[in-house]
């Protein structure tokens, strides 16, 4: 009777196992834990914790299908060795002279820098007058202005110090044109002051911001740095007609270059001086290196003579010129 009763029952139990069987994978399937999968052993661990044995992951290890960045070319590596040797020459002039100085250089081609004292402030003195004949000539070859026009010299224009109107006194009238040929070529402050008069010094300031110029410039405040943006937009607009016209006589001006002081013959340099007291001796320049033209602005302050200012500010200019040179003979 026993074995009667075992051969009943066997078939129910065995189809209870499987329901129950059937209704735990069902359960599953809608959203119950389920074991981990044995190819993620570390699933479940902290952050940063990994099996015991298990080796860590290396953020510089290589990967098969990572990928992996370019190395560095031989000639890339060399141009930037010689822009840090620039860099260090610069600032060796700059540490080994009197007084205090600051360097600016810009590569024209590539738009690559180097800046020593960037954080020094000085007076701009006449450097200014670039961008205030810029803002004209802008302003001219979009026809908003005349350079025919006509401006009256008046008292409160007269200034000292470099330039030709102030010994013709009060009274004259010059062309706008006239006015911006004796700012730059004798530098003439009463030509400045008259251009400043009839354009708006603030004018003059929001155009030397729109080209680059730190918060720092103005009349009276500038870093070597602003004036490479004012002469990068200069050199890009050289062959239309007035900035061509700026350039040549950036070029003609009857002052001696300082940055360029000590260039081999050969090599053009268009540029404005500046000075100003407490021992100030600026100038800003486009030196057009054939095949490798470059800007380059030098400040000083504190500086006792000016032969002293211009022999640093030569040197600084010779070592720029001689990377350059380099540059363009393709070396390093």
């Amino acid at each position: 009777m026993d074995n009667i009763r075992r051969s009943l029952w066997l078939p129910i139990a065995v189809a209870l196992v499987a329901a129950t069987l059937a209704l735990y994978s069902t359960s599953e399937g809608a959203g119950s834990p389920s074991p981990l999968p044995p190819s993620d052993p570390g699933a479940g661990l902290p952050a940063g914790e990994s099996e015991p044995g298990e080796k860590e992951s290396n953020p510089g290890e290589s990967h098969p299908g990572a990928e992996v960045p370019p190395p560095e070319s031989p000639a890339a590596a060399a141009d930037d060795a010689a822009w840090r040797r620039l860099q260090a020459e610069l600032e060796a002039i700059a540490a080994e002279a009197p007084g205090t100085f600051a360097f600016a250089v810009l590569d024209l081609q590539t738009g690559r820098r180097v800046v020593v004292g960037g954080d020094q402030v000085f007076h701009p003195a006449s450097t200014i007058k670039v961008p205030l004949v810029m803002y004209l000539y802008d302003l001219a070859a979009a026809g908003k202005i005349d350079l025919e026009e006509r401006l009256t010299y008046l008292p409160e224009d007269h200034e000292g110090g470099t330039g030709i109107l102030q010994s013709r006194g009060p009274g004259g009238r010059y062309t706008l044109r006239e006015l911006a040929d004796y700012a730059i070529r004798y530098s003439d402050n009463v030509a400045k002051n008259m251009l400043t008069r009839r354009l708006g010094w603030d004018a003059v300031t929001a155009y030397c911001a729109a080209l680059g110029a730190g918060d720092a410039w103005n009349l009276r405040r500038t870093r070597a740095e602003d004036a490479l943006g004012y002469l990068a937009a200069l050199y890009a607009r050289r062959n239309e007609p007035l900035f061509g016209l700026l350039i040549d006589l950036m070029q003609r001006t009857v002052f001696a270059p300082r940055l360029g002081a000590g260039f081999p013959p050969g090599v053009p340099v268009a540029h404005k001086i500046g000075t100003q007291s407490q021992g100030q001796f600026h100038d800003v320049a486009l030196v057009l290196l054939p095949g490798r033209p470059f800007a380059m602005a030098g400040f000083s302050r504190g500086v006792a003579r000016e032969e002293d200012a211009i022999a640093v500010l030569g040197r600084a200019g010779r070592a720029a010129l001689a990377h350059f040179q380099a540059l363009a003979a393709g070396g390093p």
